[in-house]
């Protein structure tokens, strides 16, 4: 069977890994040039940026902290 996964972040990556275990065709479908979603760093003018969740993105996660 062909199976497409939209995204290659780290839930799209291991959903594609588990279903191509089970003997299937799989093909993701990433909008940028590299994978890894939110796992990624940005590397602009001598600074990095961390990419991941964080608390401008994610506040009420932090309140419950």
């Amino acid at each position: 069977m062909k199976i497409a996964v939209i995204g290659a972040g780290v839930t799209g990556l291991a959903a594609a890994a588990r279903i191509a275990s089970q003997g299937h065709e799989v093909t993701i479908f990433e909008k940028n040039n590299n994978v890894g979603g939110r796992m990624n760093q940005l590397k602009k003018d001598g600074f990095t940026f961390d990419m991941g969740p964080t608390i401008v993105m994610m506040p009420d996660v932090y309140k419950d902290v």
